[in-house]
């Protein structure tokens, strides 16, 4: 009978990168006893069990969890960021697939002044609307509430139903600051393979640089004002034409007049204060190298953004106007 790995993310900390990685290594981790499963989604890791989960639809998936629990496998390692997202509920069902299994939960934790830059960026990707600005308020007005902030109110839903001595928590940066590879991290402390060979792959699901950021995030406004819609496929379309879109004349001739910076501090009172109590909770939980018993080493960030005043230049609206019906025709 196997031990459960899960993987619950969350997102901008290495996870895709890390799926990618299990998928290209799955016939050796089979190898080795370990069982990636292949039916709930490829590289991107376990999305669709996620979403069979979230939409009360478990019992579809408790066949496979009991082939899996008859097969003879040492490990079943299961990835997945919306896992972060369950509710209480959704935790309880997913506990319940196991058919009383042993298993560890693995959670990232990156520097918030890395992070809500990231997190809007992806966002941007799906057709959020939000400034920089707007968005780090929304999560820095209230840390405590804010589930991207407070790790707590993720690792205590886990910790309520699988134990917190099941927990485990990696600092995101105490990995990359030691010049360490996430897979080979990874696969070291949880999977009893310390020589997992190279894959090739270079950063995976990399953020939006400052210009795309915004050109992605003014084309997702018009295109809610225009179909009062959001979709990731703008962005997929963008990215695919983008050299040929007129990018570099709104750099030239409004965008490069509007740079700004937001300063996200890690060490400011309140923030410190909460780093300083989730660490303290969770000090047995976390896995080397962990910076002085830590969940990271506080940052001060400086994110540069393009203020939203450029819109005024003439002849931008109409610039980004046919970009968008550019993307849409494509």
């Amino acid at each position: 009978m196997p031990r459960y790995l899960l993987h619950i993310g969350p997102h901008k900390t290495g996870t895709t990168y890390l799926q990618h990685v299990f998928d290209r290594l799955r016939a050796q981790l089979a190898i080795r006893g370990i069982c990636y499963p292949e039916v709930w989604g490829g590289p991107d890791g376990h999305r669709l069990l996620a979403d069979q989960i979230q939409a009360g639809n478990d019992a579809a998936a408790r066949p496979e969890f009991d082939r899996m629990n008859h097969k003879g496998w040492d490990t079943v390692l299961l990835s997945s960021e919306t896992f972060s997202y369950f509710t209480d509920d959704e935790v309880h069902r997913l506990h319940a697939l196991l058919g009383g299994q042993p298993a560890t939960v693995v959670f990232y934790c990156r520097r918030w002044s890395e992070l809500i830059p990231s997190g809007w960026r992806e966002m941007l990707k799906h057709g959020w609307l939000e400034t920089l600005p707007d968005y780090a308020l929304s999560h820095l007005g209230d840390p405590a509430a804010s589930r991207l902030i407070n790790f707590d109110l993720v690792l205590s839903r886990y910790a309520a139903v699988f134990g917190a001595e099941n927990l485990r928590i990696v600092s995101y940066n105490g990995v990359r600051d030691a010049s360490e590879d996430l897979a080979t991290h990874f696969c070291r402390s949880f999977l009893r393979w310390p020589d997992v060979p190279p894959t090739g792959f270079g950063r995976i699901n990399e953020s939006l640089n400052m210009v795309d950021s915004e050109v992605m995030r003014a084309l997702n406004a018009l295109h809610w004002a225009r179909t009062r819609q959001s979709s990731s496929a703008l962005y997929h379309r963008y990215e695919a034409t983008k050299d040929r879109l007129p990018v570099t004349w709104l750099i030239e001739n409004a965008m490069c007049f509007t740079v700004n910076t937001v300063r996200i501090n890690d060490a400011a009172p309140g923030l410190a204060q909460m780093h300083a109590e989730i660490a303290e909770r969770y000090r047995g939980a976390l896995v080397p190298p962990s910076p002085g018993g830590a969940l990271f080493t506080p940052g001060s960030g400086d994110v540069s953004h393009i203020r939203t005043d450029y819109l005024l230049a003439p002849g931008v609206m109409d610039c980004l106007s046919g970009m968008l019906d550019t993307l849409l025709a494509g």
